[in-house]
């Protein structure tokens, strides 16, 4: 929609729209230029929001945008204009715009997920690839709803806590006049601290303990990427606290998050090959093939959502080498699609390392160390496992 400037120095920003059967709620995001009137003055520039409720073909017919925007008044449709101040305005987002776009976002995630699973399954079953199991599948649609589930209850809570700490923004992106800056900083920001959250994961036994379920699966299928690690949603939120601190609305926070997790889902094949000079910038599914392997040399590797550029700069790239055939799971596969077990598992080898008769430093690494420490040897991090494959190639 182009930018129309009005009789008042009125500027269009941003609008969106809600349908239902008899009329449509139109949002407009209007940036003052000029003089309102004389007991106003838009110094520095002030957002006005404005909505209408009427039938969208009233809309069109009358042109209420132009009406609106030029001060007429209009009896057949009815509207509401709030001034509201520059800092306030970032306090106060679009519901109905955060509404449009998760239902959009929704609407063309389906068909895509849909599409493109069907077709892995079509090709594996006329290549005999046996990519899916039965029991498999139904295993990655079980830990979602309960991932899902748990999503929906907290999120409420993740939002306030969001919204705590935007009060007290220290910098700010105005998303009004540089959309697209705003949109790309908060993308890039935020598979950074994605980033940091997935090392943690896999570096720290108690968040290992949480995530292990994404990683118990023997198979690489499409459908893994929905196997959830279940109580992520309880603490994921905390990693986006700085995100709120710099002046991104946690709404669009959550939005960027669930849209990133649709290509995060979609690098989760073996069907596609190497992507040449994008392997370079961003996470491919070779990537992340290397990622879900229990090869010593492959373990804890390639952490990054969307970008690969954080494992590059940070240590933890490897890539996907032909003689080293990736071999999916963990390095001490639970062998069972056990409900309970496929969730808790984890947490019971924790509790009975923690039974064990050692010190309270013991017990503490046993909970926050790499996961596979050990106090006596019996078992190996995977640093300790390459360390000692290194050593054995070096004797060679």
């Amino acid at each position: 929609m182009k930018k129309k400037q009005s009789r008042l120095g009125v500027t269009s920003q941003k609008y969106a729209l809600r349908s239902s059967r008899n009329s449509t709620i139109f949002t407009f995001r209007y940036r003052y230029t000029k003089t309102l009137n004389s007991r106003f003055t838009a110094s520095p520039p002030a957002f006005l929001t404005v909505q209408c409720s009427c039938s969208i073909r009233y809309f069109l017919k009358y042109n209420l945008f132009h009406l609106i925007i030029n001060g007429k008044i209009t009896s057949n449709c009815n509207f509401s204009l709030t001034l509201i101040s520059p800092k306030d305005s970032y306090l106060c987002p679009s519901k109905h715009m955060n509404e449009f776009r998760e239902a959009l976002l929704i609407k063309l995630s389906i068909p895509i997920y849909t599409v493109v699973i069907g077709i892995e399954i079509l090709y594996s079953y006329w290549h005999q690839k046996k990519y899916y199991s039965a029991k498999g599948l139904l295993s990655n649609i079980y830990l979602t709803i309960l991932n899902f589930s748990l999503d929906i209850l907290v999120r409420g809570i993740c939002l306030g806590v969001l919204w705590f700490f935007y009060q007290f923004q220290f910098c700010r992106i105005d998303k009004m006049v540089h959309p697209i800056l705003y949109w790309t900083v908060l993308l890039i920001s935020q598979d950074f601290l994605f980033y940091w959250l997935h090392r943690v994961d896999h570096y720290c036994r108690l968040f290992w303990a949480v995530h292990v379920t994404h990683h118990s699966s023997e198979e690489f299928n499409l459908t893994v990427g929905f196997r959830s690690s279940v109580f992520q949603p309880l603490y994921r939120f905390m990693y986006f606290i700085p995100l709120s601190l710099v002046g991104f609305n946690p709404l669009d926070v959550m939005f960027m998050y669930a849209a990133t997790q649709i290509y995060g889902i979609l690098i989760h094949t073996k069907t596609v090959g190497k992507l040449g000079m994008i392997e370079w910038v961003m996470s491919t599914p070779s990537h992340h093939r290397v990622h879900h392997a229990s090869n010593t040399i492959y373990l804890d590797k390639n952490m990054g959502m969307v970008f690969i550029i954080w494992d590059r700069l940070f240590g933890t790239f490897a890539k996907e080498e032909k003689q080293e055939k990736v071999v999916y799971g963990l390095t001490q596969n639970i062998n069972t699609n056990n409900p309970v077990t496929m969730v808790f598992h984890e947490w019971k080898a924790m509790g009975d390392d923690l039974k064990k008769d050692t010190t309270f430093k013991d017990k503490l690494y046993y909970v926050f160390g790499p996961p596979g420490w050990s106090h006596d040897g019996s078992k190996q991090t995977a640093k300790q496992m390459r360390d000692a494959l290194n050593k054995k190639d070096f004797d060679k």
